[in-house]
């Protein structure tokens, strides 16, 4: 039982490794384009034609087929995330 207390910290970095490669790495939207049908209402819905995501070292901007923005994304190397 002892070992496994010793052992226990390594839980969380093979946690973030798999985070790492399967979802990618996580980017926060830090600016956007959107259209509204409601004027100068802030609860009108929104259709958002440029999403712009940043994290330490890379910025990645998209133009959402959906219309739709998340606060954060996760971005594969071959998305174009670092």
């Amino acid at each position: 039982m002892s070992i496994l207390r010793f052992l226990l910290w390594l839980v969380f970095p093979a946690a973030i490794l798999f985070v790492y490669f399967s979802y990618g790495t996580p980017y926060l939207n830090w600016s956007y384009d959107f259209y509204s049908a409601g004027g100068n209402d802030p609860f009108a819905e929104r259709t958002y034609s440029r999403c712009t995501y940043t994290n330490f070292s890379n910025e990645i901007t998209i133009h959402p087929g959906n219309g739709n923005c998340p606060r954060i994304k996760f971005f594969n190397h071959k998305d174009g995330g670092n």
